[in-house]
Protein backbone atom coordinates (compact mmCIF):
# COMPACT_ATOMS: atom_id res chain seq x y z
CA UNK A 1 0.00 0.00 0.00
CA UNK A 2 1.21 3.48 -0.89
CA UNK A 3 2.55 5.39 2.16
CA UNK A 4 0.28 8.35 1.43
CA UNK A 5 -2.77 6.09 1.39
CA UNK A 6 -1.70 4.26 4.56
CA UNK A 7 -1.09 7.50 6.46
CA UNK A 8 -4.40 8.99 5.32
CA UNK A 9 -6.30 5.90 6.43
CA UNK A 10 -4.67 6.20 9.85
CA UNK A 11 -5.60 9.90 10.08
CA UNK A 12 -9.18 9.18 9.08
CA UNK A 13 -9.40 6.27 11.51
CA UNK A 14 -8.24 8.52 14.34
CA UNK A 15 -10.69 11.26 13.41
CA UNK A 16 -13.63 8.93 13.25
CA UNK A 17 -12.51 6.90 16.30
CA UNK A 18 -12.49 10.18 18.20
CA UNK A 19 -15.99 11.05 17.07
CA UNK A 20 -17.21 7.58 18.04
CA UNK A 21 -15.53 7.76 21.46
CA UNK A 22 -16.96 11.17 22.31
CA UNK A 23 -20.40 10.10 21.12
CA UNK A 24 -20.29 7.09 23.47
CA UNK A 25 -18.95 9.21 26.32
CA UNK A 26 -21.76 11.75 25.87
CA UNK A 27 -24.61 9.24 25.75
CA UNK A 28 -25.41 9.70 29.44
CA UNK A 29 -25.16 13.49 29.09
CA UNK A 30 -22.36 13.58 31.69
CA UNK A 31 -18.61 13.33 31.44
CA UNK A 32 -17.02 11.31 34.21
CA UNK A 33 -14.03 9.12 34.91
CA UNK A 34 -16.00 6.14 33.65
CA UNK A 35 -15.91 7.66 30.15
CA UNK A 36 -12.16 7.14 29.99
CA UNK A 37 -12.84 3.59 28.83
CA UNK A 38 -14.02 5.15 25.55
CA UNK A 39 -11.29 7.78 25.29
CA UNK A 40 -8.20 5.83 26.36
CA UNK A 41 -8.14 3.60 23.24
CA UNK A 42 -7.71 6.77 21.15
CA UNK A 43 -4.07 6.88 22.22
CA UNK A 44 -3.02 4.14 19.81
CA UNK A 45 -4.94 5.55 16.86
CA UNK A 46 -3.65 9.05 17.68
CA UNK A 47 -0.09 7.81 17.69
CA UNK A 48 -0.57 6.07 14.32
CA UNK A 49 -2.23 9.19 12.88
CA UNK A 50 0.48 11.58 14.06
CA UNK A 51 3.59 9.52 13.27
CA UNK A 52 4.91 10.46 9.82
CA UNK A 53 1.74 12.19 8.65
CA UNK A 54 3.34 15.34 7.28
CA UNK A 55 0.70 17.33 5.42
CA UNK A 56 -2.50 15.28 5.00
CA UNK A 57 -3.86 17.57 2.32
CA UNK A 58 -0.73 17.16 0.21
CA UNK A 59 -0.88 13.40 0.73
CA UNK A 60 -4.51 13.38 -0.41
CA UNK A 61 -3.69 15.41 -3.50
CA UNK A 62 -0.79 13.04 -4.29
CA UNK A 63 -3.09 10.02 -4.52
CA UNK A 64 -3.87 8.71 -7.97
CA UNK A 65 -7.48 7.98 -8.92
CA UNK A 66 -7.29 4.32 -7.84
CA UNK A 67 -5.90 5.28 -4.45
CA UNK A 68 -8.55 7.96 -3.96
CA UNK A 69 -11.19 5.40 -4.84
CA UNK A 70 -9.70 2.98 -2.29
CA UNK A 71 -9.72 5.70 0.36
CA UNK A 72 -13.31 6.59 -0.44
CA UNK A 73 -14.30 2.92 -0.24
CA UNK A 74 -12.57 2.61 3.13
CA UNK A 75 -14.58 5.50 4.52
CA UNK A 76 -17.80 4.38 2.87
CA UNK A 77 -17.54 0.86 4.27
CA UNK A 78 -16.72 2.00 7.77
CA UNK A 79 -19.15 4.87 8.09
CA UNK A 80 -21.95 4.28 5.59
CA UNK A 81 -21.89 7.79 4.13
CA UNK A 82 -23.64 8.72 0.89
CA UNK A 83 -21.24 8.98 -2.07
CA UNK A 84 -21.93 12.62 -2.89
CA UNK A 85 -20.92 13.68 0.62
CA UNK A 86 -17.90 11.45 0.91
CA UNK A 87 -15.10 13.38 -0.74
CA UNK A 88 -16.02 16.65 0.99
CA UNK A 89 -16.15 14.93 4.38
CA UNK A 90 -12.75 13.35 3.80
CA UNK A 91 -11.24 16.65 2.70
CA UNK A 92 -12.70 18.48 5.71
CA UNK A 93 -11.49 15.76 8.08
CA UNK A 94 -7.99 15.80 6.62
CA UNK A 95 -7.81 19.57 6.86
CA UNK A 96 -8.98 19.59 10.49
CA UNK A 97 -6.79 16.69 11.60
CA UNK A 98 -3.82 18.07 9.69
CA UNK A 99 -4.15 21.42 11.43
CA UNK A 100 -4.40 19.71 14.81
CA UNK A 101 -1.39 17.50 14.10
CA UNK A 102 0.68 20.53 13.16
CA UNK A 103 -0.43 22.28 16.35
CA UNK A 104 0.54 19.27 18.48
CA UNK A 105 3.93 19.13 16.76
CA UNK A 106 4.51 22.81 17.47
CA UNK A 107 3.60 22.41 21.15
CA UNK A 108 5.79 19.30 21.40
CA UNK A 109 8.74 21.10 19.82
CA UNK A 110 8.22 24.03 22.17
CA UNK A 111 8.54 21.85 25.26
CA UNK A 112 11.42 19.81 23.88
CA UNK A 113 13.64 22.87 23.58
CA UNK A 114 16.47 22.78 26.11
CA UNK A 115 16.06 25.22 28.95
CA UNK A 116 18.60 28.00 29.17
CA UNK A 117 20.74 28.23 32.25
CA UNK A 118 21.40 31.44 34.15
CA UNK A 119 24.86 31.58 32.56
CA UNK A 120 23.29 31.63 29.10
CA UNK A 121 20.69 34.23 29.98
Amino acid sequence: MNDDLKELKEVLAFGFDGMDAFKLAAEDKEFSISDLKYLFPLYSSARAAIDNIGNPWERFQALNSDERFELLQYVKERFDIADEELELIIEDTLTAVGANVQLVKRWTARFKKPETTQDEA
